[in-house]
């Protein structure tokens, strides 16, 4: 307990400076998709998951966005199945799954607007569970990536969100 006591300034430091880094930092966009026929079996296969995700039949969502990532592990949109997998099993209240997920949307497609997706659904994971310091760490991974200004805003939320906790009397206890 008292390490954690000690680890506290530390952890607060470390997010202020990530955020003046931020807001110091020139926004970023990210390279414009190239463009894939509607009809490609790519497109296909993904499409069929989202329309089950958008329809809330999560159940052959899960099932088609895994066919999906086990044709195509690299496809275009592995970073956006990887997320939807990690919503799914957060919804069924599997937080331990989602992370798994959004954690491998992070690792294997940094630069992806969906693994920045995932960094936040992820971040309001490890909060929720008070796992802090690993909180920080996902926040500045995701820092280190070239963001657009409404993602680091995202982000920005996430860490006024990650020090507003840390600064409860619970965590002084």
């Amino acid at each position: 307990m008292l390490s954690k006591q000690l680890k506290l300034p530390a952890i607060l430091s470390s997010i202020r400076l990530m955020l003046i880094l931020m807001l110091i930092s020139a926004c970023a966009s990210a390279p414009k998709p190239e463009s894939v026929r509607p009809d490609a079996p790519e497109v296909v296969v993904f499409q069929q998951a989202e329309e089950m995700f958008q329809k809330g039949d999560t159940d052959r969502a899960l099932s088609n966005y895994t066919i999906y990532l086990g044709q195509f592990p690299q496809g275009r949109y592995a970073a956006t199945a990887l997320l939807r997998i990690g919503t799914i099993y957060q919804q069924q209240g599997l937080p331990q799954a989602a992370q798994a997920f959004y954690r491998s949307a992070i690792e294997h497609h940094p630069r992806s607007p969906a693994a920045v997706q995932a960094g936040a659904a992820l971040l309001d994971l490890l909060i929720a569970e008070n796992r802090l310091d690993e909180a920080a760490q996902i926040a500045a991974t995701l820092l280190d990536g070239p963001l657009d200004y409404k993602t680091k805003q995202t982000v920005l939320q996430r860490l006024e969100r990650l020090h507003r906790d840390a600064d409860t009397p619970a965590l002084s206890v």
